[in-house]
């Protein structure tokens, strides 16, 4: 799902496990977010679309989302990753990162929030907990 000219993109997914990305946008359409949602399969793919590059080069990037939601563990570039090259642009640096995972572990919810991810949320692993899944980003 992309965003069109006219509908400005709202959040980013960047999610490889299609099952999960799309109980993830079910989950934002049932909070209310029905329109703008972009979803990239995988870390690279992220950074192509946040800087108009590769696969999604001529994207107008002043035209970023509010969020970013970014699985950790994602093929070719980690949802760490993608946050590190975020926050040290200028273009993305402002823009709230949302870090999902399907494990827990204190050092690298530490190294999230280090690297300025405002959130860092265990992947619930059906839509009642998603839904639940309530933050102020």
């Amino acid at each position: 799902m992309n965003d069109t000219p006219h509908e400005p993109p709202v959040i980013l997914l960047a999610e490889d496990n299609p099952g999960d990305a799309q109980l993830g946008l079910y989950a934002l359409r049932a909070g209310g977010w029905t329109h703008g949602l972009v979803w990239v399969k995988d870390g690279e793919e992220a950074i192509e679309w946040f800087f108009g590059e590769g696969r999604h080069a001529g994207r107008h990037v002043e035209e970023q989302p509010r969020l970013a939601l970014l699985d950790i563990q994602m093929p070719r570039l980690s949802g760490i990753e993608v946050l590190e090259r975020l926050k040290a642009d200028p273009r993305t640096a402002d823009i709230p990162v949302v870090i999902f995972t399907s494990f827990a572990g204190e050092e690298i919810e530490a190294q999230a929030r280090a690297l300025g991810a405002v959130e860092f949320l265990q992947k619930p692993v059906d839509f009642d907990k998603y839904e639940k899944a309530k933050c102020d980003w």
